[in-house]
């Protein structure tokens, strides 16, 4: 369930695109030429790329609270493979994206996700899984958000809710590693 290089690179490009007018003037400002320019979307490329991967400073009391959370993390590995388990034998396997919209929107997502996020998920779970043995694995960017979540639902009543550790940015470092190959959706 990863990224091809391919899909990688289409998601940085949609990305530098989102900035490349603010470059532009900014190096039209300067006098700058081509080069520079190509250089300035590089960078900016990979710094978006880099703080994406990066893990979040969190506050002490957030910490503390996700700390205190009773939940099964599953690892981007076995969630490889339970994925393509889920896919050979037709098993249900729900994988739920409890981001911001804006994330869900313009970052890159696990391919087969659904998305609920945070702020809604208790809501609205029961109307999207109405069966509370359902296999279900929540992420969110960093795996903390991830883990609220499935905390919510178990005390809600469900029996097979997991998060994935370290979030999507856990998955795409394991990609990153050569140890995965499915899809993400850029």
């Amino acid at each position: 369930m990863w990224f091809t290089y391919q899909a990688k690179l289409l998601w940085m490009q949609k990305q530098v695109q989102q900035v490349f007018q603010n470059i532009q003037e900014i190096v039209t400002a300067a006098g700058g030429s081509l080069k520079v320019e190509i250089e300035a979307i590089m960078n900016i490329a990979k710094a978006h790329h880099d703080s994406f991967l990066a893990p979040k400073v969190h506050g002490p009391k957030f910490e503390q609270l996700v700390q205190q959370t009773h939940v099964t993390e599953v690892t981007p590995a076995k969630l490889n493979e339970e994925i393509k388990q889920a896919k050979s034998t037709n098993d249900k396997l729900t994988i739920i994206d409890v981001r911001e919209e804006s994330e869900w929107l313009n970052d890159p997502k696990l391919d087969s996700a659904i998305h609920l996020s945070k702020g809604i998920i208790e809501r609205d779970i029961e109307k999207v899984i109405p069966n509370f043995d359902e296999p279900i694995v929540l992420y969110c960017s960093g795996g903390y958000r991830g883990r609220l979540a499935a905390d919510a639902l178990q005390k809600m009543g469900y029996t097979h809710v997991r998060s994935l550790q370290g979030g999507l940015r856990g998955y795409l470092l394991y990609q990153q590693e050569g140890l995965g190959s499915s899809g993400v959706a850029p």
